[in-house]
């Protein structure tokens, strides 16, 4: 049977790491925020963004961003 009297979990409990990457190009600058575990989305939001031409954001930078993202956990 557990016990509960000191109200805590016995596991650890680990918080969330935020990351940031910034990217610039000429007068932009892109700042990309995410937490661990979310770095998928983020490479679906730079595909998005690719695709999108009513913004400077390219292809190339995409590509960038993404070879970023690869040092990171």
């Amino acid at each position: 049977m557990a016990e509960f009297a000191s109200g805590t979990n016995p596991q650890r409990i680990e918080t969330p790491t935020q990351h940031h990457l910034m990217l610039k190009k000429g007068d932009h600058c892109w700042r990309f925020n995410w937490m661990d575990g979310d770095k998928n989305q983020l490479v679906a939001t730079l595909l998005d963004l690719a695709v999108d031409t009513r913004n400077e954001f390219d292809w190339f930078d995409a590509a960038i961003v993404r070879h970023q993202l690869d040092g990171y956990v």
